[in-house]
């Protein structure tokens, strides 16, 4: 196998081609250009998708066909992140997180926030947590 970035050898195919190409014959060029054997591609052909996906060299356009970015404008490679997104209501757990967020925020900044009242305090059987300390102490024998 020769030595050499994938993604580099990619770059030089297109930049000697007038156009696009798809991506199965631009892994079909890089992988005879770097003499990629059919064991190596399985590992590698992920890390060269991935890796042309976020150089900045690459556009992606259409059916999985990619070209040169410096051969389009800025407009023809802006790509709509609103379709990507949806309207996600808040789940009863996220108000949660969010409160306890909040609460431990107000607490590193020395504020109190939520105090403990003597009745929140006590058990389903109605004994406070000072019943229940001196029972423990009790049976250790303390």
């Amino acid at each position: 196998m020769k030595n050499g970035s994938m993604i580099d050898v990619a770059y030089g195919i297109l930049k000697t081609k007038e156009g696009s190409i798809k991506f199965a014959d631009l892994w079909a060029g890089v992988k005879a250009e770097l003499e990629i054997s059919a064991e190596e591609e399985v590992e590698r052909i992920g890390h060269f998708y991935s890796d042309l996906s976020l150089d900045a060299r690459f556009h992606a356009l259409p059916d999985n066909v990619w070209d040169l970015r410096s051969r389009y404008t800025y407009k023809e490679c802006e790509v709509e992140t609103g379709a990507f997104y949806s309207e996600i209501e808040e789940s009863d757990n996220d108000i949660v997180d969010k409160q306890e967020n909040e609460e431990y925020d107000a607490s590193v900044r020395g504020s109190i926030v939520n105090p403990v009242t003597p009745e929140e305090n006590e058990s389903e059987d109605g004994e406070g947590e000072e019943n229940k300390q001196a029972e423990s102490t009790e049976t250790l024998g303390i």
